[in-house]
């Protein structure tokens, strides 16, 4: 049983109890981001583990320490200059951080090892795939004739395309679009794939994901919600989505014959479900994301045995220096 803890004051977006909508859940955390071969526990930041996860607001390496396994994690995208809010990139930029063994970042798209500390560097979305293709959701299926339209879920306007999408698409379809923000309660549950969430993105046949940004590897967790509710994702966001996402299973916002696709689709129950029926990852990438997330804790599990190991290696010491002591005792009698 190897024991993890993670550091919520830097960022860390673990919790033991969802209270807001990007809360994530332990257990999903925990599914999320370490190998399904071993045990966890997670203990209290302040007790001794295994692992220790810090993400973009860490800073202090004084609470780094050497016998765990330190993992620097994020679901935010660092990479813009005039993101000047993350402590983490204003102390030690993306890599120049010795203390940490494994980079886990949402803003690279290609595994890598930093030349100098020899840290690994994993891309957040390889987690979300791994995630996705290991544990699917079975909900209960909404009908064609009884799904309404399209759904926006992206809580503010931070780029022009999503005012653009939505303008259009209110101009052809009217009130038929509608804004996850008529779904009030919905702030109380988790973004990551919860049943609440996913329940609701089941009843629209699609959905208008837009990220806040676009940077290569910045793929969050909403096109994968998306997936796992059965609807049809319009996706804006990272450009090389289609390395890993196969392009036959979303629309493009890019994509000049958008409105004319969009109104194809709700049209035809048969070409709605053949889409909906695409396998969503490219096979080319999965065998290459499933080895790195699911074999890079084995290395550092040698470098830096779990304390169970260490606290048996004590106890043998002392066994071996009291079976010592007896024997010289009992050469003395």
């Amino acid at each position: 049983m190897l024991k993890v803890k993670y550091s919520r004051s830097s960022g860390v977006p673990a919790v033991e109890e969802v209270k807001e909508y990007f809360d994530m859940p332990e257990e999903y955390f925990i599914k999320l981001f370490l190998p399904t071969k071993y045990d966890y526990e997670i203990v209290d930041f302040s007790s001794n583990a295994d692992i220790c996860f810090v993400s973009v607001q860490h800073e202090d390496n004084s609470v780094l320490k050497s016998n765990e396994i330190n993992i620097f994690m994020s679901v935010e995208n660092m990479a813009p200059n005039e993101r000047t809010h993350y402590k983490f990139k204003n102390k030690f930029g993306h890599y120049d951080n010795n203390r940490i063994d494994t980079f886990i970042h949402n803003d690279v798209s290609q595994n890598s090892i930093v030349s100098d500390s020899k840290s690994a560097v994993i891309p957040t979305v390889y987690f979300r795939i791994n995630y996705y293709l290991n544990n699917p959701i079975d909900l209960p299926r909404v009908p064609f004739s009884s799904k309404k339209l399209c759904l926006f879920i992206s809580r503010n306007r931070l780029n022009e395309n999503k005012a653009n999408l939505w303008d259009s698409l209110r101009l052809q379809y009217g009130n038929e679009v509608h804004h996850i923000s008529q779904y009030y309660k919905i702030e109380l549950v988790s973004c990551y794939s919860s049943i609440e969430l996913l329940n609701i993105f089941s009843r629209y046949k699609f959905i208008v994901v837009m990220e806040n940004s676009h940077q290569d590897g910045y793929i969050t967790e909403k096109i994968f919600n998306v997936f796992q509710s059965g609807s049809i994702p319009i996706y804006d966001g990272a450009p090389d989505i289609e390395h890993f996402i196969n392009p036959g299973s979303f629309l493009s916002f890019d994509d000049d014959e958008l409105l004319d696709k969009i109104h194809h689709l709700e049209a035809s129950e048969k070409e709605y479900d053949k889409m909906v029926s695409q396998p969503k990852i490219n096979n080319c990438v999965i065998g290459n994301i499933t080895s790195t997330t699911q074999n890079y804790l084995d290395d550092l599990l040698l470098e830096k045995p779990p304390s169970l190991s260490r606290s048996a290696k004590k106890r043998n010491k002392r066994k071996r220096r009291n079976m010592r002591d007896n024997n010289e005792t009992k050469n003395l009698i």
